[in-house]
Protein backbone atom coordinates (compact mmCIF):
# COMPACT_ATOMS: atom_id res chain seq x y z
CA UNK A 1 0.00 0.00 0.00
CA UNK A 2 1.60 3.65 -0.60
CA UNK A 3 2.10 5.94 2.00
CA UNK A 4 1.37 9.16 0.92
CA UNK A 5 2.97 10.71 3.79
CA UNK A 6 6.02 9.71 2.31
CA UNK A 7 5.61 10.22 -1.09
CA UNK A 8 7.54 13.05 -2.75
CA UNK A 9 4.93 15.50 -3.52
CA UNK A 10 5.82 18.59 -5.83
CA UNK A 11 3.75 21.81 -6.50
CA UNK A 12 3.78 23.59 -9.97
CA UNK A 13 3.04 26.84 -10.31
CA UNK A 14 1.58 29.20 -12.91
CA UNK A 15 0.70 32.78 -12.93
CA UNK A 16 -2.88 34.18 -11.90
CA UNK A 17 -4.97 36.32 -14.26
CA UNK A 18 -6.77 39.00 -12.73
CA UNK A 19 -9.88 37.63 -12.08
CA UNK A 20 -8.46 34.30 -9.97
CA UNK A 21 -7.57 32.25 -13.20
CA UNK A 22 -4.91 30.26 -14.38
CA UNK A 23 -2.31 31.22 -17.05
CA UNK A 24 -0.49 28.48 -18.57
CA UNK A 25 0.09 30.76 -21.88
CA UNK A 26 3.43 29.59 -23.56
CA UNK A 27 4.54 33.23 -23.89
CA UNK A 28 5.41 33.52 -20.08
CA UNK A 29 8.16 30.76 -21.18
CA UNK A 30 10.91 33.81 -20.45
CA UNK A 31 9.29 34.28 -17.18
CA UNK A 32 8.82 31.36 -15.68
CA UNK A 33 12.88 30.73 -16.15
CA UNK A 34 14.09 34.09 -14.87
CA UNK A 35 11.78 33.28 -11.98
CA UNK A 36 13.44 29.85 -11.46
CA UNK A 37 17.38 31.89 -12.08
CA UNK A 38 16.41 34.21 -9.71
CA UNK A 39 15.46 31.11 -6.89
CA UNK A 40 18.87 29.16 -7.66
CA UNK A 41 20.38 32.99 -7.15
CA UNK A 42 19.00 33.44 -3.96
CA UNK A 43 20.10 29.53 -3.14
CA UNK A 44 23.71 30.60 -3.85
CA UNK A 45 23.45 33.65 -1.67
CA UNK A 46 21.76 31.43 1.24
CA UNK A 47 24.85 28.83 1.35
CA UNK A 48 27.32 32.23 1.51
CA UNK A 49 25.52 33.64 4.80
CA UNK A 50 25.32 30.28 5.84
CA UNK A 51 29.07 29.73 5.75
CA UNK A 52 29.45 32.59 8.70
CA UNK A 53 27.68 29.87 10.88
CA UNK A 54 24.43 32.37 11.85
CA UNK A 55 22.13 31.33 14.57
CA UNK A 56 19.70 30.12 12.14
CA UNK A 57 20.67 29.11 8.64
CA UNK A 58 18.14 30.15 5.22
CA UNK A 59 17.25 27.32 3.57
CA UNK A 60 15.98 28.16 -0.40
CA UNK A 61 14.03 25.34 -1.93
CA UNK A 62 15.23 24.00 -5.18
CA UNK A 63 12.81 25.02 -7.78
CA UNK A 64 12.98 23.40 -11.73
CA UNK A 65 10.91 24.01 -14.67
CA UNK A 66 8.15 21.15 -16.28
CA UNK A 67 7.17 21.53 -19.83
CA UNK A 68 3.76 20.01 -21.19
CA UNK A 69 5.11 18.90 -24.69
CA UNK A 70 1.66 17.83 -25.24
CA UNK A 71 -0.22 20.89 -24.77
CA UNK A 72 -0.80 23.84 -27.52
CA UNK A 73 2.50 25.73 -26.97
CA UNK A 74 4.77 23.17 -24.61
CA UNK A 75 3.69 25.82 -21.86
CA UNK A 76 6.11 25.59 -18.55
CA UNK A 77 5.40 25.68 -15.04
CA UNK A 78 7.63 26.48 -11.81
CA UNK A 79 7.99 23.39 -9.66
CA UNK A 80 9.15 22.46 -6.21
CA UNK A 81 8.85 19.99 -3.18
CA UNK A 82 5.82 20.38 -1.38
CA UNK A 83 6.90 21.85 2.04
CA UNK A 84 4.51 20.98 4.93
CA UNK A 85 6.01 22.63 7.81
CA UNK A 86 8.70 20.43 8.66
CA UNK A 87 11.81 18.90 6.96
CA UNK A 88 12.97 15.63 7.11
CA UNK A 89 15.39 17.01 10.28
CA UNK A 90 11.93 17.84 11.89
CA UNK A 91 13.40 22.02 11.57
CA UNK A 92 9.98 24.16 10.70
CA UNK A 93 9.94 26.23 7.39
CA UNK A 94 8.52 29.85 7.78
CA UNK A 95 7.28 31.66 4.63
CA UNK A 96 8.28 35.08 4.89
CA UNK A 97 7.19 37.03 2.24
CA UNK A 98 5.19 36.14 -1.01
CA UNK A 99 5.42 36.97 -4.81
CA UNK A 100 2.32 39.37 -4.16
CA UNK A 101 4.33 41.05 -1.83
CA UNK A 102 1.47 39.79 1.53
Amino acid sequence: MLDWSKAPNYVAKCYITPDGGFNMNPSHREEVYNDIKHQYEAAHWAEEFNQANPPKKIIVIQCYVIEFINRPGSPVLGCERYVDGHDKYGEGFVKHNSNSGV
